[in-house]
């Protein structure tokens, strides 16, 4: 397959040539997407921490980084991929906000396509993710997608005035590559 690095191209291609489905990518200079992205997250209590909160301002100029991606992932969440440093790595944060019975059949295929779009167009190595032990479910999900439990980071996360571990999750290339192989 050849190496696609502009996400434009892919969509412009047929469907069955590219696994993205589920994955749109947002236009964040898109203000009415912006707000309507926001009107979903705002509330989502592991999303923000102390800092965060209340701060649509931060959160946009984050998301209009040139090191960063956001997609939505059909109807029921976005991911964003922060910090890409081709080819090497980048960050991934998950925001979903449908409940999980929308989301439970649509997991599988929205995993597939975010670690194909990183692994296997952008060419990534690794691929990062953090979450606060305050969200076990997102712990819990990111192992069953095939992340690995690599650190904590202590007490960097404040919410709610107390701070919390973090933990740190990753996935490689050559372990998707396994994956698919299998799957």
């Amino acid at each position: 397959m050849e190496q696609i690095t502009d996400i434009s191209e892919v969509r412009g291609r047929e469907r069955n040539l590219h696994p993205v489905h589920l994955l749109k990518e947002v236009d964040v200079t898109d203000q009415m997407e912006m707000e309507d992205i926001w009107n979903h997250i705002k509330d989502l209590d592991y999303t923000w921490d102390d800092l965060t909160k209340d701060r649509v301002d931060m959160w946009i100029l984050a998301l209009q980084m040139p090191t960063t991606k956001v997609f939505r992932i059909g109807t029921v969440g976005i991911v964003v991929f922060a910090n890409i440093r081709y080819p090497v790595e980048a960050a991934v944060h998950h925001a979903i906000w449908a409940p999980m019975r929308e989301v439970a059949p649509l997991k599988r295929q929205a995993m597939h396509e975010i670690f194909s779009l990183a692994f296997d167009q952008w060419k990534l190595n690794r691929l990062s993710t953090f979450v606060p032990d305050t969200n076990k479910g997102a712990a819990a999900f990111a192992l069953s997608a095939g992340y690995r439990f690599e650190g904590c980071c202590r007490k960097a996360w404040l919410k709610d005035g107390h701070y919390h571990d973090v933990s740190l999750f990753g996935i490689l290339r050559y372990e998707w590559e396994r994956r698919k192989k299998v799957n």
